[in-house]
């Protein structure tokens, strides 16, 4: 998957002196406590989708996608180019994290109505 990706990129550019381990969801902690995890020093980054923490706090949901909202090429030009990438990591320092894409999949319908 794209976490693979992103860890053997990570390995090759650093030569092999910074290397990532990736492990499936629930592995470590259960699936939707990344954001605790990454607070409480127990892994030091997470690859997610926003959403998901829609429950701690409904901002979480702007980082990704919402229903009717931006799709995958609005989305990136906001988080571009209209500074959602600057107001989301505002918002994401109050977790004690910073956030980078890792894909854009745009409006997902299921489960949303």
């Amino acid at each position: 998957g794209g976490a693979d990706v992103f860890a053997n990129a990570v390995k090759a550019m650093s030569g092999g002196k910074f290397e990532i381990s990736v492990h499936a969801g629930g592995e470590l902690m259960p699936a939707f406590g990344v954001v605790d995890g990454v607070q409480n020093g127990t892994v030091e980054m997470a690859h997610t989708v926003p959403y998901y923490f829609y429950g701690k706090n409904p901002a979480f949901a702007l980082g990704s996608a919402i229903p009717f909202g931006f799709n995958a090429r609005q989305m990136t030009a906001w988080m571009i180019h209209g500074n959602g990438r600057k107001l989301m990591n505002e918002f994401y320092a109050n977790y004690g994290m910073v956030s980078y894409a890792g894909g854009n999949t745009g409006t997902q319908m299921g489960g949303w109505f």
